[in-house]
């Protein structure tokens, strides 16, 4: 027994010549893949997490995009909503600006006849008030005219009257009394130029 067995838990490196036990070597090794598996998986996490990343902002970038479509599309039909509502009001308002104008335009227009009217009965009145006073001028000149000559009848009848109770002839009738006529009576006289 004066060779010693090697131990089977221990190895000597071939570099330096120590001798290192398995266990230590083995812990390293199991530590070393342990940590390499580690970092693999890690990246391969971390990959598979900024790809999920990616895929979230996308999604989200995707939703954005739909709300934005969304939003875009109820503010479109409530713009449109609005406007039909404020063309059905303007046309509301404007077909009772017609009617309003067409009632004014028929009280206009009965009013302008009715002062046509008005108009042409105050000339008719006008006119037949000129004639009337015309009318009676001509009655009151005739009937002076007849008074006048009832006058100078009832005159020269008492004229003939006296004279045939003082036993004159009759007087030759001239039509009416000699002399100047009444009508030069009245005249002015002319002013004679000196």
């Amino acid at each position: 027994m004066g060779k010693t067995e090697p131990v089977l838990d221990s190895i000597t490196c071939r570099g330096c010549g120590e001798v290192i036990p398995i266990s230590e070597t083995i812990y390293h090794q199991v530590a070393e893949r342990a940590e390499r598996e580690i970092k693999a998986k890690s990246v391969r996490q971390e990959r598979a997490l900024a790809e999920r990343e990616k895929q979230l902002q996308a999604c989200e970038e995707e939703f954005d995009r739909r709300v934005q479509e969304q939003v875009k599309a109820a503010a479109a039909e409530l713009q449109a909503k609005a406007e039909q509502q404020a063309r059905q009001s303007v046309c509301l308002e404007l077909e009772d600006l017609r009617r309003q104008a067409v009632a004014k335009d028929e009280k206009l227009r009965a009013a302008e006849q009715a002062e046509l009217q008005l108009r042409k009965q105050k000339r008719d009145l006008e006119e037949r008030e000129r004639r009337l006073e015309l009318d009676t001028a001509r009655k009151l000149d005739e009937e002076r005219r007849k008074i006048q000559d009832q006058a100078v009848r009832q005159v020269e009848e008492r004229h003939r009257l006296k004279d045939a109770r003082r036993g004159y002839p009759p007087r030759r009738r001239w039509g009416r009394a000699p002399g100047p006529s009444r009508e030069a009576a009245h005249r002015r006289p002319a002013q004679c130029a000196i």
